[in-house]
């Protein structure tokens, strides 16, 4: 084996230079069904050719309906429900989207708690240094 030298000075063990080889192209074998039925190897072809699915289409946007008032809310459940039995959307989805209103109706029943309990403690706060 052929000595080196490495940066510095020092021998490292390694292969003498030799001329570099062509990498041979590999081809895949064929296979025996593809070689012995026509039909099949055509077909085969057919496969191989095919174009690549299209990218799906971006979504449609949609305007997002108003959902101030639990009575903005009740509008969309009576427009989801008559969409629904229409078979204008599918009964999944309009059953997701109804968990959905019942969450923004929830949201809202909240904070009108939130502002009722503000007044109530604003008006007791009056009531007692008014007398």
């Amino acid at each position: 084996m052929a000595m080196k030298k490495a940066p510095g000075g020092h021998a490292k063990p390694g292969k003498p230079k030799a001329g570099k080889a062509k990498a041979a192209k590999k081809t895949p074998p064929k296979s025996p069904a593809k070689a012995q039925d026509p039909e099949l190897a055509a077909a085969l072809e057919d496969l191989e050719n095919v174009a690549p699915p299209a990218p799906p289409a971006a979504p449609k946007r949609i305007r997002s309906p108003r959902l101030r008032t639990a009575d903005d809310v009740r509008r969309q459940v009576a427009r989801l429900y008559a969409e629904a039995r229409a078979g204008a959307i599918p009964t999944a989805d309009a059953s997701k989207l109804g968990s959905l209103l019942s969450v923004a109706l929830r949201t809202i029943d909240h904070d009108l708690e939130a502002r009722l309990d503000a007044l109530e403690a604003a008006m007791n706060a009056g009531a007692g240094t008014s007398a």
